[in-house]
């Protein structure tokens, strides 16, 4: 049996020392509706990444999902941080973090692809490529 690991990057701008509002609606993943991703205002926003390839999953819950390991770099001098969380393989093509007020500038494959991520409130779904 082949063990197959997803590693996701997101890139987190957030008031780490206070707390961040919401703002723009269209960020590095693009402008959209409340569904298809989330902002770097944190709140609704759009977000479909990559080009070319394979079909990349819409975002959606799963709390269910191990993480395998976490790392997290903060910059506080700009209040901004990378959050890099490697899953284990799972049966769904979603997973779900707890994000609180932070606000979500990017979800990345640890290959760099962008992938489609929902801002829903204090919760992050992410859709995951199928098979990781």
């Amino acid at each position: 049996m082949r063990t197959t690991r997803t590693g996701l990057v997101a890139a987190l701008a957030a008031g780490l020392l206070a707390c961040s509002g919401g703002g723009e609606t269209s960020g590095p993943g693009g402008g959209g509706s409340d569904t298809g991703g989330m902002s770097a205002g944190g709140m609704g926003g759009g977000g479909m990444g990559g080009g070319g390839g394979e079909e990349l999953p819409p975002a959606s819950e799963d709390w269910s999902r191990d993480i395998l390991t976490t790392a997290i770099a903060i910059d506080l001098a700009s209040l901004t941080g990378e959050a890099t969380i490697t899953l284990a393989p799972g049966s769904t093509t979603g997973a779900s973090f707890e994000i609180g007020d932070l606000t979500i500038q990017a979800v990345r494959t640890a290959e760099g692809q962008d992938l489609h991520y929902e801002d829903a409130g204090e919760a992050l779904h992410v859709g995951v490529p199928a098979g990781a």
